[in-house]
Parts: C-alpha cells; sequence; structure tokens
C-alpha cells in the first residue's frame, strides 16, 4: 500500500465514556486495467485497511474522504464526540468545518 498521503489523530468518545485513539490515515491512489482504489486506515475503529474504489485516482480519493466523514458522523449520531487528539480535551472538535467546509468562491 505504501506511505500514507494524509494522517491526523483524534479522539472518540462515546456515551459510555469509552475513549477511542483514532489515528486515520489515507494512502496514496493506484490506478490499474480496471479502476483505481485509495485505502483508508482507521486505527482504533477497525483492524485492516479499507480499499475504496472509483473510476479513476481523484473519485478513488473523493470517495475514501467520504468514507472518513461517514464513518465519523455515524459515531456523532450514536452520541459520540470527536477530539483533537493533542488537546485537553475539554471541546468538541468541529471537524466538519475543518476538514469537509463547503468551499465557495467569492
Amino acid at each position: 500500500m505504501g506511505e500514507p498521503i494524509a494522517t491526523t489523530d483524534v479522539i472518540v468518545v462515546r456515551p459510555s465514556g469509552e475513549s477511542i485513539d483514532l489515528c486515520i490515515r489515507v494512502f496514496q491512489p493506484f490506478a490499474d486495467a480496471q479502476n483505481a482504489t485509495c485505502g483508508v486506515e482507521l486505527t482504533g475503529l477497525f483492524d485492516r485497511v479499507h480499499n475504496i474504489h472509483g473510476e479513476d485516482t481523484f473519485q478513488a480519493l473523493a470517495l475514501a474522504l467520504q468514507f472518513v466523514r461517514n464513518i465519523l458522523d455515524g459515531e456523532e449520531s450514536n452520541g459520540s464526540v470527536i477530539q483533537i487528539a493533542d488537546t485537553d480535551g475539554t471541546a468538541p472538535f468541529a471537524w466538519r468545518d475543518c476538514w469537509f467546509s463547503e468551499h465557495r468562491d467569492r
């Protein structure tokens, strides 16, 4: 799979009080004769790399990032709070605004 092209660490605090150190890694997409694949690793929640497929490497990368968003959305829907790993943990992290906000040209 190679080296990740993007990595971040967050903490998922579940309603039960369980705290999960989550390391998110997105790997460089690659193409083969059929389609393209981008690996996503969510260490702390899953014990494997998820291979996300697209028509080309751009779509594979876009879908991989959407996969990460869906996982974090699911955690929050279940009552979890997402926090930045290197903070004191007193406030939730506005990850949608930081990572997935809509860009508008002005």
